[in-house]
């Protein structure tokens, strides 16, 4: 999913569920069910997480950051006990300090 920015036309990649563009500049803010809201809210959340909770992120634990506010937003309307919940399924036998990080071990 993207708008009509440039820096996104040479996105080439198969995208697992097709690649849809929204042509704002046109006019055009949705397409079906193809619009960008949801892609431009889940970067806002990240945005607002980083620079108002942690203020720096290095890129070797940027993906992390980026997998736990993808979470967020993929269970956004589950209530904060099923978030746990879920959250606890997932991290099962999984690892969650990055390497060289003063956490691992």
């Amino acid at each position: 999913m993207a708008d009509d920015f440039k820096a996104y036309g040479g996105l080439a990649l198969p995208f697992e569920g097709g690649h849809n563009r929204i042509r704002h500049k046109r006019g055009i803010y949705a397409n079906g069910d193809v619009r960008t809201n949801a892609v431009e809210g889940s970067h806002a959340l990240v945005k607002r997480g980083i620079l108002g909770i942690y203020h720096n992120v290095s890129s070797q634990c940027l993906r992390r950051y980026r997998w736990r506010y993808d979470f967020l937003w993929d269970n956004r309307k589950l209530n904060d006990s099923e978030r746990s919940v879920a959250a606890i399924k997932q991290a099962d036998n999984l690892c969650l300090t990055c390497k060289g990080s003063p956490l691992h071990a």
